[in-house]
């Protein structure tokens, strides 16, 4: 607030100090060319220019003077705002940093999980399956449900499912997923629960099941079959 008053105080003065001065020069470059005058006047006319000359160097000090006042006050404004971006920096970094280790002990903490167990029953996905799907917001609400459907027998990370109603194809991908020897069995145990229960629908004629860990795929199976009444077979697996 000071600085921005310093700012149009200066301005003000410029203007007000400088313009007529400018103006009062030009007049006098004008008297000064004229070569018919008394001695009297020219000796008067010289000592009033010198007068001015004063009054010129008077008011250029002074807007000089506050041009230095407003640099400074500017220079440590800036500097101000630069200490306080930097510390903001800092405390971002330390944010991201405390996020990072929150998100790696939530990580820690999914992987002592037990993985639940597939429900002999199945656990409801035929619902999903008699809902329309036609359009695209329909499509993502279906994706969107079979992932929050399923998630909790696959190690407590929410799957990215995309849905390829054309080729009725399903893409299950699971981020993060690093599993010890017993939670792979159990996932594996799911995995052909999760087929079986997926065998009567005759919207799906392929499913992939991708298990990614930092951003890598480390597992891949992918289930195929002929028609609506055959069971899902593996065509492919591929393990990295």
């Amino acid at each position: 607030m000071i600085t921005a008053i310093l700012i149009i105080i200066f301005l003000i003065i410029t203007f007000v100090g400088i313009v007529p001065r400018v103006f009062l020069q030009f007049n006098l470059n004008k008297i000064n060319k004229l070569r018919h005058y008394p001695e009297e006047f020219k000796r008067k006319f010289h000592k009033y220019q010198f007068i001015q000359l004063l009054n010129h160097i008077k008011i250029l000090l002074v807007v000089v003077f506050f041009l230095c006042i407003a640099v400074i006050l500017l220079t440590s404004k800036v500097l101000k705002l630069e200490m306080s971006n930097s510390s903001l920096r800092g405390e971002v970094v330390g944010i991201n940093e405390e996020l990072d280790i929150s998100r790696l002990n939530y990580q820690q903490l999914l992987e002592q999980l037990p993985i639940r167990e597939y429900p002999v029953d199945g656990i409801g996905l035929e619902i999903l399956f008699e809902k329309k799907i036609s359009n695209t917001e329909e499509v993502q609400k279906f994706e969107l449900d079979f992932s929050d459907k399923i998630y909790s027998y696959f190690g407590f990370v929410k799957p990215l499912v995309t849905y390829d109603k054309e080729n009725k194809s399903l893409i299950i991908n699971f981020i993060d997923s690093q599993m010890d020897e017993i939670r792979k069995q159990d996932v594996r145990i799911n995995e052909e629960k999760l087929l079986d229960e997926l065998f009567v629908h005759s919207m799906l004629d392929e499913v992939i099941i991708n298990f990614n860990y930092e951003n890598q795929l480390i597992n891949q199976n992918r289930y195929k079959r002929n028609d609506d009444y055959n069971r899902f077979e593996l065509t492919n697996n591929k393990e990295l």
